[in-house]
C-alpha cells in the first residue's frame, strides 16, 4: 500500500478544497493509505464530513499556541512554525506520493523529503497570476522538479501548455475538476428549497457560489442585480461562500437597496439544493483557473453568464454565455434576462468525479515505476 498525502491550506469550501474532499472520499483505500495535511483548521462542513468518514486530517494550526494572535511577534512566530510543523509532519508521514494543491511548494522544499518521494502538483488558478503573486513558490517547485519525480496537473489544455513553458517540462497532464453527478439528480425541488430559504416562489433569483474575494468580483454582480431589480422588483440575489470580503459585500447590498432581497450564506454543504433555487448563475470573475462551481451550475441546468476570464474549457453545455467586464452593467442585465435555452451537454460523463479519481489513481500508480 502506498502512503499518500494531500497537502492544502485548509478545507474551506472553495473549488480546490472541494476537489480534495472528493478525492479523499473516493480514493481506493485498499491501494492508498491517505492522509490530508492542512495548514489551518477552518472548522468547515468538509472537516466534519471527512471526520465522519474516518479520513485522517492533520491541521498544523492545532499545534500552534499563538495561532490567531495578531501581535507582530505572534505572527512572526506562527510564520516560522508553519514551516517547521510542515516539515515535522511530512517527515513523520513518510509519503510515497505527496500531492500539493495551491502554492505550498515552499513548505515542501523546506521539508527536504527523500528524493524517492513522488511530487504531484495541481494548478488550480490562472497560470498568468502565478509568477507575479507567488514567485518564491515557483522557485521552490522548480527545485522540487529537479530533485524529485514530479507530475504537474492542469485543469485544461491552455493551462497545460502554460505550465510546461513556465517549468520547462513536457509531461504536464490535464485532469478535469470532477463533480459528484449523482448529487444533482437527488437535489431538492426548487419550490421546497425556496420555502426553506424564505424566497418567494415567483421571485427571479440570481445566484453565485464562490469565495468572497476581489478576484471573484461579486461587487459587479451586485451592480447587475441592482439593475435587474429596477426592471423586475421581484428579483433576489443568493450569494453562497465565505471569505474576507463578506462585510464589504453586505454593505454594498445595503447601499444598493438589496439588503432585504438578498441572502448571503456560508459553510453550506447542500450546493445542489441551493443551485436548484436559482434561475440564473452569474460569474463575473477577474481571473479563473477552472471554476468547479460553474461546472456544477451547468449540471444543475442553470443558464450561466460569465466573464471572459473563465476558460473556454468550462463551457460544457449551451447554458454558458461569455461577457466582457468592459461591457456596461445594463448589457450584463440583458444577457441575464435573455430566454433560457434547453440544456444540451458535451461529454458530461468526463466530469464525473469517479472518472477523475480513477484517472488520478492510474497516475499515482504509474509514477511508482520511475
Amino acid at each position: 500500500m502506498l502512503n499518500l498525502v494531500h497537502f492544502i491550506h485548509g478545507l474551506n469550501m472553495g473549488g480546490a478544497e472541494t476537489l480534495v474532499k472528493e478525492y479523499a472520499l473516493g480514493i481506493d483505500k485498499t491501494k492508498f493509505n491517505l492522509t490530508v495535511l492542512c495548514l489551518d483548521n477552518l472548522h468547515s462542513p468538509y472537516d466534519t464530513l471527512l471526520a465522519q468518514h474516518k479520513i485522517p486530517v492533520i491541521y498544523l494550526s492545532d499545534y500552534m499556541p499563538f495561532y490567531g494572535k495578531k501581535t507582530f511577534l505572534a505572527r512572526a512566530f506562527n510564520w516560522r512554525q508553519y514551516y517547521y510543523l510542515a516539515r515535522k509532519f511530512l517527515r513523520r508521514l513518510r509519503p510515497d506520493i505527496l500531492h500539493v494543491h495551491l502554492p505550498l511548494n515552499h513548505y515542501v522544499k523546506f521539508a527536504a523529503l527523500p528524493q524517492t518521494t513522488r511530487i504531484f502538483y495541481t494548478q488550480h488558478f490562472d497560470v498568468s497570476c502565478y509568477p507575479t503573486e507567488y514567485p518564491k513558490d515557483i522557485e521552490a517547485l522548480r527545485e522540487l522538479i529537479v530533485r524529485h519525480p514530479t507530475q504537474l496537473i492542469a485543469l485544461n489544455e491552455p493551462m497545460r501548455r502554460e505550465l510546461n513553458e513556465l517549468f520547462h517540462v513536457t509531461n504536464t497532464v490535464v485532469l478535469n475538476n470532477g463533480i459528484n453527478l449523482a448529487r444533482f439528480q437527488q437535489a431538492k425541488p426548487k419550490s421546497q428549497i425556496r420555502r426553506e430559504l424564505g424566497i418567494a416562489q415567483d421571485a427571479f433569483v440570481l445566484g453565485h457560489v464562490g469565495r468572497f474575494a476581489a478576484v471573484k468580483n461579486q461587487t459587479f454582480l451586485i451592480d447587475v442585480a441592482a439593475e435587474i431589480s429596477k426592471r423586475n422588483p421581484n428579483t433576489w440575489l443568493l450569494l453562497v461562500g465565505a471569505g474576507e470580503d463578506r462585510a464589504r459585500l453586505e454593505e454594498k447590498l445595503r447601499v444598493c437597496g438589496l439588503k432585504n432581497k438578498a441572502l448571503v450564506l456560508s459553510d453550506r454543504s447542500d450546493i445542489p439544493d441551493l443551485l436548484s433555487a436559482m434561475d440564473r448563475f452569474v460569474f463575473p470573475s477577474v481571473s479563473e483557473g477552472m471554476p468547479l462551481a460553474l461546472i456544477e451550475a451547468q449540471v444543475a441546468g442553470l443558464p450561466c453568464i460569465v466573464s471572459q476570464a473563465v476558460p473556454e474549457a468550462a463551457k460544457i453545455s449551451n447554458l454558458l454565455t461569455f461577457k466582457s467586464l468592459q461591457q456596461p452593467v445594463a448589457e450584463w442585465a440583458d444577457a441575464v434576462l435573455a430566454q433560457a435555452p434547453a440544456p444540451q451537454y458535451t461529454r458530461l460523463e468526463e466530469w464525473d468525479i469517479a472518472v477523475a479519481i480513477r484517472q488520478l489513481e492510474k497516475l499515482y500508480e504509474s509514477s511508482t515505476l520511475f
